[in-house]
């Protein structure tokens, strides 16, 4: 996925998520928390619930917790993302999946089977549940 994150509170949980040109998040849904946030620069297309909505800088997307979603950057340069949680299990998320700055990062794009499965088992803990890959009509979009 490539996304660099940066918790700044846990309680509640501000992140700031820049997003590579091309990068997908998968199929999740958060299952006790809205996923909110600003769009600061770039631009994103949403898969939520079957409908896509696009996202340019100072949108406000607001996720209702347990429907599905996935995003796409769809601008050929990061998209950057101030992120909104009410409790700290996305933060705590971030955290244990993150790969440090220093360490080669993976490409932009949907994530391999075994990266997946790994986000997927971390996510449980954190209330966070991977459904598989980005719907194929937002992977449409990518350039």
């Amino acid at each position: 996925m490539g996304v660099r994150a940066t918790i700044l509170s846990r309680d509640p949980a501000t992140v700031e998520l820049v997003m590579p040109p091309g990068a997908v998040t998968p199929l999740h849904v958060h299952e006790d928390d809205e996923d909110s946030g600003v769009l600061l620069e770039g631009t994103i297309k949403t898969w939520c619930d079957g409908e896509i909505h696009d996202l340019s800088p100072g949108s406000w997307a607001s996720l209702p917790r347990g429907r599905p979603h996935a995003q796409l950057v769809t601008s050929t340069t990061p998209a950057r993302i101030l992120a909104v949680y009410h409790n700290t299990h996305f933060a705590d998320f971030i955290a244990e999946v993150g790969i440090p700055a220093d360490r080669p990062q993976p490409p932009p794009g949907p994530p391999p089977p075994e990266v997946l499965a790994r986000v997927r088992e971390i996510g449980a803990r954190h209330q966070m549940k991977v459904l598989g890959p980005a719907p194929a009509e937002l992977l449409a979009f990518r350039r």
